[in-house]
């Protein structure tokens, strides 16, 4: 689990989406009555916490984009440039005949900075990044469905 988490990372700063391997339908919304979808709630320190869960044949991977993605706007929505990833945890459920359910939970902060966070709170430190949002939204909102 940890090296697909830490892969998705890598891919994501290496300019390589999950999107480009993987076929439609990816659908990005919020959550549905079935419970897949983002939803996101602001905390009282300032930072995001977004949650992403998707169904197995909308590839694996694509919970971490639609995290991603959904932070990014709101990132930008609040004027900021950059993503400050400070918590990451995910799960990746198991199918008979496709992948199961995805579920990301990460948490966020808006900066201006493009510096690394410094108050991870994840044990694995690789997890704690800074990404440019609009660099996230460019790269994987051409590859969803609205």
């Amino acid at each position: 689990m940890a090296s697909f988490v830490l892969l998705s990372f890598v891919f994501l700063q290496q300019n390589i989406a999950y999107a480009d391997l993987v076929p439609k339908p990816r659908t990005y919304r919020p959550t549905d009555m079935f419970g897949n979808g983002y939803k996101e709630s602001l905390q009282k320190d300032g930072t995001w916490k977004v949650s992403a869960i998707t169904r197995g044949h909308d590839g694996r991977g694509f919970s971490q984009e639609m995290a991603l993605l959904r932070a990014a706007e709101l990132v930008l929505a609040s004027g900021k440039t950059h993503i400050q990833v400070l918590d990451f945890t995910g799960q990746v459920g198991t199918g008979t005949m496709v992948y199961g359910k995805e579920i990301v939970r990460i948490v966020v902060r808006a900066s201006d900075e493009a510096g690394p966070p410094t108050d991870c709170k994840p044990r694995n430190k690789d997890f704690c990044v800074t990404l440019n949002a609009a660099d996230i939204v460019s790269k994987i909102r051409p590859t969803v469905h609205p």
